[in-house]
This record gives C-alpha cells, structure tokens and sequence, in this order.
C-alpha cells in the first residue's frame, strides 16, 4: 500500500509543481526534530528559517543539511548555510537543492540581519531561484518549463525575556512567478521559541501559504548532558511526527531525525554545522 502511495505522489504530484512550486523549505536536522517550528529559534539555520535570528547568533558557522523524504532520491533537499556575525547583525549565506535531473528546484540566498539594541532584530534575504524540468515537454509548444525568478525575504526576532523569543518571516510577499505556468507561492510564519528552564527549549509556530491551509508546527528540545540533545515534534500539514538527536561535540554539532507519516512512511533529516569560535 505504501509503494502505490509514493507510485501515485511521483506520478501525478511532481508535474502538478507546474501550477505552484515552493523553492522555500525549512532547513537543518534540529528545526526537523522540533516539528519543523525553526522561526522562534537562533542559529546557523537562521540563514535560511528566520534570518533574523542571525543577528543573535554571534558565532561564525557552516552548515549542510540533507533530507531524503521517504527514501525517495526524486524527493531529497540538499542545503548549505554560513553565518559571519559582527558586532550588531550578521551576514548569511544560504542554498538548498530540492529533487533530481528531471525535476528539481535551486534557492539560492544572501541575508542581511541587524540587531537593534539588545533584544529586537530585523533582517531581509534576497534570493535567486531556479526551477528545472527536464523531463517536461509544454504539450502545446514542445518546450521545456524551465524558469529562473528573484525574489526577497522579510523576517522579525524579539527577545522578549532573556528566556522567550517571538519571531516572524515572510517569502515571496510580491507573488513573482517562474513563468506563466509555474508560480511560487507566498509563505508566511509566525511562532516562538521559549526555555522554561535551562534544558528544555518549546518551539511552535504557524505557517500559511498560498492556497494551502495553514500547519501547525510545535517541538521540544532536551539537552540532559551539554553534548547531547533530545527532541521530539509534531507537524500537522502534512501530519509528521518527529522524532531527534543532537550531539555537541566541541565545534561540530551534528543533528539526526527520522520523521514518520503515518501514509508514506519514514524520511530522515541530518545536518552538520561547525563553529568556528566555540
């Protein structure tokens, strides 16, 4: 039963990404293990989740990420993200690859975050994207549907206490398309990150996007040991339990999660990210 669902997602599903792609999609192996809830949470993954969240992040960092949705190379994101810090922001870099040779989509990012005072920062992206089908043939003029688009990226952090944060992020607010065949929807996230004590983290956020209905996305992190992170999350669209790992060794941090689908099964999310200055 499983195989026929993934058969009937490949088949029908991928060309549907003709009428409405998303290039936009969260990333790193910690934001996986909270359910996906990453715009209320600080650190390299900020280059692509919440850039805002860079500003508070004062440590040079590289990161790559891979997923491999329900063990299918047709549906795996590879991503790449660094943060460079300076006294009141940071720079960010970020880009990520999503699908294979004959269907596949590119962002590709450069942030800006600027921190104002102790506790407010904003920052903007803008982004290059990239949309390729090579195994699509337009039935009416024989051609392929490929399209390139930029766009930009607006987000929000507040430290309200020094234990809980607020943050928003907007992509694409301007609605640019591919073409005329392919459009990029707008996301919108709103959401929070909050340590009621030193070692538990709760994240949660909502995220709406264009002609979807909005997914509810919550998760929490236990650090036990300073080299060891436990994490568990829930997304609601799709429905996604999360289950993580995370291990601090020095300046790798190395970060596993299997999500499960009740329909399709298991995919799994690592990232690795090194700090520079730890």
């Amino acid at each position: 039963m499983r195989a026929v669902f993934i058969t009937v997602f490949i088949v029908f599903c991928v060309p549907l990404a003709l009428l409405s792609s998303n290039p936009w999609r969260p990333s790193g192996g910690r934001q996986a293990g909270l359910g996906g809830a990453s715009v209320g949470v600080s650190d390299v993954w900020s280059a692509s989740n919440n850039q805002a969240g860079l500003a508070f992040f004062q440590t040079p960092a590289v990161g790559v990420y891979f997923t491999n949705a329900y063990f299918l190379e047709q549906l795996s994101t590879k991503a790449i993200a660094a943060s460079l810090p300076f006294k009141t922001g940071a720079f960010g870099v970020t880009a990520n690859y999503f699908g294979y040779t004959y269907y596949n989509e590119i962002n590709a990012g450069l942030s800006y975050a600027q921190r104002f005072g102790k506790t407010f920062a904003a920052a903007v992206q803008l982004d290059y994207l990239h949309l390729g089908q090579g195994g699509y043939v337009d039935s009416q003029n024989g051609s392929l549907q490929n399209g390139n688009a930029v766009t930009f990226e607006l987000s929000l952090m507040g430290a309200i206490t020094k234990n809980f944060s607020v943050g928003a992020h907007v992509f694409n607010p301007v609605d640019v398309k591919y073409n005329d065949y392919a459009t990029i929807p707008a996301c919108y996230r709103l959401g929070l990150g909050w340590f009621p004590v030193k070692e538990v983290l709760v994240a949660a956020e909502i995220e709406m996007q264009t002609n979807e209905r909005e997914n509810i996305k919550c998760g929490v992190e236990y650090t036990p040991l300073k080299m060891i992170s436990l994490r568990t999350g829930f997304s609601s669209a799709p429905q996604l339990w999360d289950f993580g790992v995370g291990l601090n060794l020095q300046k790798f941090t190395i970060d596993l999660t299997p999500t499960w689908n009740m329909t399709l099964g298991w995919s799994t999310h690592v990232s690795l990210s090194y700090h520079f200055n730890k």
